[in-house]
């Protein structure tokens, strides 16, 4: 358990820019949907054990480096809790550009179908809110406001 706070905690200050950081500490603890043209990441939230993380990694790495190379995406994956993860593709300039990466996975990629990976979440998110999300560990919360700002 020591192993996997520390995981997240070292991913989250690999993951965010010092500023961000800052600025985020410095916010509410509610989320804010304000910063449309802020950097936004793609996550997709899976359970802690049972997913070859390492080859799923590889797989959309491959996709990313076929249909979008250009953006130079990153891939992640961080603990959020004692059976959740999230993986993590980052980053996107702006929200249209991390809404249209979701749009496209969901309709054409069946990456996850392979890893029999078929009830997911997957959402998009501002690097302010990442944060917040991974200190408060309250992702019903977001998804909620989530939902409201985007469906």
């Amino acid at each position: 358990k020591e192993m996997a706070e520390r995981r997240k905690r070292d991913s989250l200050q690999a993951l965010m820019p010092k500023d961000s950081l800052a600025a985020a500490a410095k916010k509410s603890k509610n989320y804010d949907f304000s910063g449309n043209d802020e950097k936004h990441f793609y996550i997709i939230v899976l359970p802690l054990h049972g997913i070859a993380i390492g080859d799923l990694k590889a797989r959309v790495a491959d996709y990313n480096s076929e249909f979008h190379q250009l953006e130079s995406l990153q891939i992640s994956a961080l603990v959020l809790s004692d059976d959740k993860q999230l993986f993590v593709v980052k980053e996107f300039p702006n929200d249209k550009k991390a809404m249209g990466y979701l749009k496209e996975f969901e309709e054409t990629n069946k990456i996850l179908q392979t890893f029999g990976i078929t009830d997911y979440e997957h959402f998009i998110i501002s690097s302010t809110n990442f944060v917040k999300l991974l200190r408060g560990k309250n992702l019903p919360e977001y998804l909620e406001m989530y939902k409201q700002k985007f469906k």
